[in-house]
């Protein structure tokens, strides 16, 4: 109320103050990741007045957020934002987070999550006699490790096709169709051959014989 005063007058006016329900704001509103990105920061921030608590979870086990919840005021708060790409499938993952917030006139908030999952390749180089790994193994642009094994991630060619070359063994070429499954991760063995070793002939041994045999009318003796 306002009181106002003057010439022996008294005037009372009230005063309504109408303050709206702050908001909250997501920026980016859709959250895209690209084959290449596994995790991206994201601003969660307030317009309006008043501290707001909030909590935010997601619909995706691929999807993980931190942090989970707090308080925003004036500060915007930093939401990190992973996706772990061995649960997801080739192509296009779908997702949502949804932030609940009470005094939030927008609450709850849901943001949307796209992500681009190319497919990864995972090479087993192995001793065909042995069934051992085989390390250093050159395999396209890299080579197998003391396990060896070798990735080649985000691949956007349906088709695979090289040769494996280290020392001591044969070459193998392989050929390998990625997009007659779903899967995210796809691996296959490649076996190879060792190289033949040379086998060491033994000379034969010339045997001692006499050298002057004297004959008789009955043989030799």
């Amino acid at each position: 109320v306002l009181t106002v005063s003057g010439e022996g007058m008294v005037i009372e006016i009230p005063i309504v103050m109408v303050v709206d329900r702050p908001k909250i704001i997501v920026d980016p509103p859709e959250i895209k990741f690209e084959a290449s990105l596994n995790k991206q920061t994201v601003v969660l921030s307030r317009e309006g007045l008043g501290r707001i608590d909030w909590q935010l979870a997601a619909n995706a086990d691929w999807l993980s957020i931190m942090p989970k919840g707090g308080r925003l005021s004036d500060t915007p708060i930093d939401l990190v934002i992973s996706i772990d790409k061995k649960l997801m499938v080739q192509g296009i993952n779908q997702a949502s987070i949804e932030i609940q917030a009470k005094k939030a006139v927008n609450s709850p908030l849901i943001v949307g999550v796209k992500a681009e999952v190319l497919p990864s390749l995972r090479l087993i180089v192995k001793n065909q006699r042995s069934k051992t790994p085989v390390k250093d193994a050159q395999i396209l642009e890299g080579k197998a490790d003391r396990n060896g094994i070798h990735v080649i991630e985000n691949i956007k060619q349906p088709l695979v096709k090289g040769i494996v070359t280290t020392k001591g063994f044969i070459d193998q070429p392989f050929s390998f169709q990625l997009n007659q499954t779903r899967d995210s991760m796809i691996e296959k063995v490649i076996y190879l051959q060792p190289i033949p070793q040379r086998v060491t002939v033994l000379k034969g041994i010339d045997l001692d014989v006499p050298k002057e045999v004297a004959i008789s009318s009955d043989g030799a003796f």
